[in-house]
């Protein structure tokens, strides 16, 4: 599960929460969950952390 270069900057929060359908409680919630700090940028994360926001996400 890799990201775009562009994206390494955007933190986990942000993206989920512009979904469709999503805003910032339930972006927060997710984040909670798997345990990842609102300020997690999508170019530090794991793969095993990338994983674990997949499988919540279905």
């Amino acid at each position: 599960l890799a990201c775009r270069r562009e994206l390494h900057t955007m933190t986990v929060f942000e993206l989920l929460a512009a979904q469709r359908r999503w805003g910032r409680k339930r972006a927060r919630d997710l984040l909670g969950e798997v345990g990842l700090p609102e300020t997690k940028s999508l170019g530090t994360m794991t793969e095993r952390q990338r994983r674990l926001v997949a499988d919540r996400l279905g």
